[in-house]
């Protein structure tokens, strides 16, 4: 039978809490960082999904400027 110092297997005790607090504590982080970039990926997709209606509206816009130039020049020279 293996005789156990008990000092020694205090400390290994002590030690092994110490790990438990610092493993919760980096869980909890990650939680943190994970709730972050999913709040990052959320933004960026609203302001990509923002660029495709400004693009959208713009083209829209330049056609339609182009169309009324046009006409303007043919209904002018009449």
């Amino acid at each position: 039978m293996t005789d156990i110092n008990p000092v020694e297997f205090g400390v290994l005790k002590a030690e092994l809490a110490a790990q438990r607090r610092d493993i919760d504590r980096i869980v909890g982080r990650l939680d943190e960082l994970t709730q972050s970039v999913q709040k990052i990926e959320k933004t960026l997709s609203e302001a990509r999904g923002g660029w495709k209606a400004l693009a959208w509206v713009s083209g829209i816009s330049g056609s339609l400027g182009a169309a009324m130039t046009w006409v303007a020049n043919h209904l002018g020279r009449g």
